[in-house]
């Protein structure tokens, strides 16, 4: 569990997330997630 076992990789993430803030960066992540390429991304 990444909240358990690894915060401050978590927070590097969602700091990320924050950055990249936007309708485009959401609408990428969103066809990543219906056309399979987000299962395969890594942390």
């Amino acid at each position: 569990m990444m909240v358990r076992d690894r915060p401050e990789e978590l927070l590097k993430q969602l700091k990320q997330h924050q950055l990249n803030h936007s309708k485009e960066y959401y609408l990428h992540l969103r066809s990543a997630d219906r056309d399979g390429r987000l299962e395969k991304m890594t942390l």
